[in-house]
């Protein structure tokens, strides 16, 4: 009775932060864009875990203690249809996240082996590099634990030196931000519903601020810095033909669809 009685009163917070946020979505990425990248990042991470942390607080704050004041001393109640109900959407909307999770982290794990017994370890610029053989263009970050900067051998012939350098400091901050580890934990948060997820809306714009904070330690408010990056998105833009498969790998150009503003940005 108690773990339902939990449950279902953290399943029924949960869902009223979650679609609080989704009716405040816009406002919310409008807040954030008047933020420093690297301070948005925060913001949107804290609002999407905003419903778990209300949840979680319900749970244990409120629910468990009443129930152990006001409860242990009467007889125990028949437990109502609603709160098994209620406690079993608590549980499934954990399904789909920790489904995704698991794979994006066997992914990631079978990324990493394949460049250990292809790929080779350099050093550019003061970085630890993966050069792999391969003959797409390829740059991004890989790992949790111990996050990689991956190149293919492509890369190295397609930019400048200058650009080559502002791509491996754009990598270089997501590797310090440990960007592969937020992306797990956004992976990890569970649904508003079963298999619904009211905070989709923040997505992109979580994935688009990522990239601006990697883009603003690149260049460090040099202006030729700017223009060797933004030149580098372009090159590396027409080579790519299709977004990265791997939600655990940072890759430079995330996604295309943003890359115009994001170039426009540099410029």
């Amino acid at each position: 009775s108690l773990i339902l009685q939990c449950l279902s009163a953290a399943f029924l917070v949960h869902l009223f932060f979650s679609a609080t946020i989704y009716l405040l979505a816009q406002r919310i990425i409008r807040f954030v864009d008047g933020l420093r990248p690297a301070i948005a990042v925060r913001f949107l991470l804290f609002f999407r875990a905003l419903p778990l942390i209300a949840a979680v607080y319900a749970a244990a704050a409120i629910t468990l203690p009443s129930y152990l004041r006001l409860e242990t001393n009467t007889r125990s109640e028949r437990v109502g249809f609603l709160a098994f109900i209620l406690a079993a959407a608590a549980v499934s909307v954990w399904l789909r996240p920790a489904f995704r999770s698991v794979v994006a982290i066997f992914r990631s794990a079978r990324l990493i082996l394949r460049l250990k017994r292809n790929g080779r370890l350099s050093r550019l610029a003061s970085n630890d590099v993966w050069i792999s053989a391969d003959a797409v263009p390829r740059v991004a970050v890989a790992g949790l634990l111990r996050p990689r900067l991956v190149l293919s051998e492509a890369v190295l012939a397609l930019f400048s030196p200058e650009q080559l350098e502002m791509v491996l400091r754009h990598e270089r901050a997501h590797q310090l931000s440990r960007d592969n580890c937020k992306r797990l934990f956004w992976l990890l948060l569970p649904d508003s519903l079963p298999f619904i997820n009211f905070a989709a809306p923040l997505n992109p714009a979580y994935r688009r601020l990522v990239e601006w904070a990697a883009d603003d330690f690149a260049v460090a408010g040099d202006s030729r810095r700017s223009m060797a990056l933004a030149g580098a998105l372009v090159t590396f833009a027409r080579y790519q033909a299709h977004a990265s498969h791997y939600s655990l790998v940072t890759s430079f150009v995330d996604d295309s669809a943003t890359l115009t503003k994001r170039v426009d940005r540099l410029l």
